[in-house]
This record gives C-alpha cells, sequence and structure tokens, in this order.
C-alpha cells in the first residue's frame, strides 16, 4: 500500500510521544511517517444528522461538534475513509486499528474499510449499553455501538481476556462427576456447570454507561467509559506500544493509556477539547507536549467563527449561552455574575458594536457586561467611558492579545 506520508523524522519519536495535537487529524497525519504506531482507536462523529451540545462544565457549548453532514452518507464515508486511509499508513505492520461506531454508517464503513484492510478484518465487537435508556417509538430499543476491528497483517498483537461466569446462587455442592463438573442446587433446581468460573470474552461486550454522577463524568456528550476502553486496551496492546486517537475528545482513551503504562498520541481539531484534556491528565500525566493551540491573532483569525466563540467564552472562564440561533447578542455569561458576553471575531470593532450592545443590557436588565473581540478602536472605547458616566453601565472590553498574554483582570471575568 503506497504511503500518503514523507519520509523523514517521525512526530512520533520517543520525545514526542504523550503529546496533543490540535487540528484536522488528516493535516496532522499527513506529517507523520509511515507505520510508526501499534494501535490506533478512533471515535469519529457519528452520522446522526444532529447538532451536538457539547456540555464541559456548564450550561452548553456550542459548535464544538457539528455533527451534520450535508452531502449525504456518501459524503460523510468519503470524509472519514480519508481519514482511516492515513491512519492505516501509520500503523506498524503489527498494527491494528478499532473505528468505534453506530447503526446510522457502521455498514458503510465496514464496506469502505473491507476494501481498504483485504482479508485484515478480525471482529465486529457488539458494545451493549446495559444500563441505557430505549429509544422508544415503532423500532426496537437501540441500545448498542459497534466496533470494527481490522489488523494491518496477520501478526498482531491480541491478549485474551476473561470475566467470571454468571451463575445462581449455589446451594452446597452435592455431587461430583469426574472431576470436572458438579451438580449445584441452586433457586432454579439443579443445574450441571463447568467447573471453571470463568469464560474468554466474545465479541459481545455488556457494560455500563458512565453514571450520570460518577465523577468520570466530563459532560463530552459523546464521552465513553473508561471501563470500555480498559477492555479495548488490554485486548489488542502490549507493554510500550504507542496508541494513537485521531479524535481523542475528552480524552478517554489517553487517560486510560496513561494508566496502562502505554504511550499515547491524542489529536482533536476543538481548541476547547484539547485545552480540557489537558488540564484532565495533569495530574496523572505531568507536563503535557501541547502543539497547535492558538497563541497568535493569526491563529484566531484562521478558527471558524463557532471555535473562535468558544474559546474566547472559555478563556474567561465563561458559560456559554444555551441558545442555539437568535442568542440575541449574547454568546454567554461570566462564571459569577452572569453577566452578558459579546464575542466578534473581528479587529477594530467599534462603537456601533458597543452601542447595540447597550441596547442587549438594557434588554436584559443588566449594568454590566463583555465585548471580546480580536481589537477595538478608539470610538469604542470612548462609548463605553460615555456609558459608565452618563448611563451607570460598565463594558468591558476584552481584546484577544490579553487573554493570550494572560493579562486580564480577575475582576473582569466576575
Amino acid at each position: 500500500m503506497p504511503s500518503h506520508r514523507t519520509v523523514g523524522q517521525s512526530l512520533f519519536s520517543d520525545q514526542a510521544t504523550n503529546v496533543l495535537y490540535r487540528g484536522d487529524c488528516l493535516s496532522i497525519l499527513d506529517k507523520i511517517e509511515a507505520e510508526s504506531v501499534d494501535f490506533i482507536y478512533i471515535d469519529p462523529p457519528f452520522f446522526s444528522n444532529r447538532f451536538y451540545e457539547i456540555i464541559w462544565e456548564d450550561e452548553a457549548e456550542r459548535f464544538a461538534y457539528a455533527d451534520r453532514w450535508r452531502g449525504g452518507i456518501e459524503h460523510y464515508t468519503d470524509w472519514l475513509m480519508e481519514r482511516i486511509s492515513r491512519l492505516f499508513d501509520a500503523l506498524k505492520p503489527t498494527g491494528a486499528i478499532v473505528v468505534h461506531l453506530d447503526w446510522h454508517a457502521v455498514h458503510y464503513v465496514k464496506a469502505a474499510m473491507d476494501k481498504l484492510a483485504k482479508g485484515k478484518f478480525r471482529n465486529e465487537i457488539v458494545w451493549h449499553y446495559t444500563n441505557k435508556l430505549g429509544t422508544g417509538g415503532k423500532v426496537l430499543d437501540r441500545q448498542h455501538d459497534t466496533l470494527l476491528w481490522y489488523t494491518k497483517s496477520n501478526d498482531y498483537t491480541f491478549n485474551p481476556l476473561y470475566e467470571p461466569v454468571k451463575v445462581a446462587k449455589p446451594q452446597p455442592v452435592t455431587q461430583k462427576v469426574a472431576g470436572k463438573r458438579i451438580w449445584l442446587r441452586t433457586e432454579a433446581g439443579v443445574r450441571m456447570y463447568k467447573k471453571s468460573k470463568e469464560k474468554r470474552i466474545g465479541d459481545v461486550w455488556d457494560l455500563p454507561i458512565i453514571n450520570p454522577m460518577s465523577n468520570e463524568r466530563s459532560g463530552f456528550p459523546t464521552q465513553k467509559p473508561r471501563v470500555l476502553m480498559d477492555r479495548v486496551l488490554r485486548f489488542f496492546t502490549k507493554p510500550g506500544d504507542l496508541v494513537l486517537d485521531a479524535f481523542c475528545g475528552c480524552g478517554t482513551t489517553l487517560y486510560v493509556a496513561h494508566r496502562l503504562g502505554l504511550r499515547w498520541i491524542g489529536i482533536d481539531i476543538s481548541q476547547t477539547a484539547v485545552d480540557y484534556v489537558k488540564n484532565m491528565l495533569a495530574p496523572i500525566a505531568g507536563r503535557i507536549n501541547v502543539v497547535g493551540l492558538a497563541t497568535s491573532i493569526k491563529d484566531l483569525e484562521s478558527m471558524s467563527w463557532q471555535e473562535f466563540q468558544i474559546w474566547a467564552v472559555s478563556s474567561v472562564f465563561g458559560r456559554h449561552s444555551p441558545k442555539k440561533i437568535a442568542d440575541m447578542g449574547i454568546d454567554g455569561f461570566t462564571f459569577l455574575e452572569n453577566n452578558p458576553i459579546q464575542v466578534k471575531q473581528s479587529r477594530g470593532v467599534g462603537r456601533p458594536v458597543v452601542d447595540a450592545f447597550l441596547g442587549v443590557l438594557q434588554r436584559e436588565k443588566a449594568k454590566r457586561g463583555m465585548i471580546i473581540g480580536l481589537s477595538f478602536t478608539r470610538g469604542a472605547y470612548e462609548e463605553v467611558a460615555r456609558a459608565k458616566r452618563e448611563d451607570e453601565v460598565d463594558i468591558d472590553l476584552v481584546a484577544a492579545q490579553q487573554i493570550l498574554d494572560n493579562k486580564i483582570p480577575f475582576s473582569q471575568m466576575q
């Protein structure tokens, strides 16, 4: 299979593991040397034709994860397979990849992956959510996801795992048969069982979703439980392996990999996600190398307006407006006093924007608010001074460079 990589030093050298990359995995993968990764797990956006509400630590974080594909299933499959093809190139000859999907697109993606990895399909693993509510309606309740496991060659890591055999509570043993089997008297009557108390785990995994009250929960709506990732990594990796998650989201794969003593690489397009994962992993991994977070105005200008809005509100520890549309000039609220925040991804934000925001504050009966922009005109500052003097309204103008330089007084964030 031809490689899409430029031959040279791999980003995944020993010095570059345990690192987070912010960006589209396609652009990051283009820089990676072929055959340098032991195991890849991806949980990409599902083809569900809806917007997810991304919730990190408060109400709703909009648009960080727009799971909508206007081009239809063919567009989605092409989009995903372009990335899977690059990921497949990055695998070592002994490597493997697991792709996590739901019912919307798994059959389309499997057909495409069968062509990519001819004869290297291993298992279709069913993750059955043992405590998830049903979907209702005139269909059977959908209570499982599918994990597609492929390898690069016929030489790959596989560690059989076992789980306890579930039997009814037994009474004392009443009879032994040839030392191989035993009769157990149970509440359901007398049954014969194998002497072994464990069985090999198959391709249907009954594992619970994350308890809503668990400390493990991040608020990320598609977060997968650590017990699931622990099983995946124990099955398909060995000590010292390098694990790559190209849609790392809230970082569950990386967290479990680190706990198991594996090396890891995480990639996500969302600045907010990468920042969250960095902070989540810090207590167990220490200092983490992060590549691609915004460090300049140019970086911020290259973001989509949705991602810039998320960056801006999160940077002042605010919470995001729960409304998807028609926010009426309010993009978020300060975290302590709940003052309105408006975000403008433009240079030279001027007096008209301030005047319009004054109207928003008046409608909300608020005496204080914040506007975050790339930069502001002299007229904007003059209008803020006038509003404070004549209308007794405080508006904080926060330039993006202040955030990048960590020069925002705490009092402004309240």
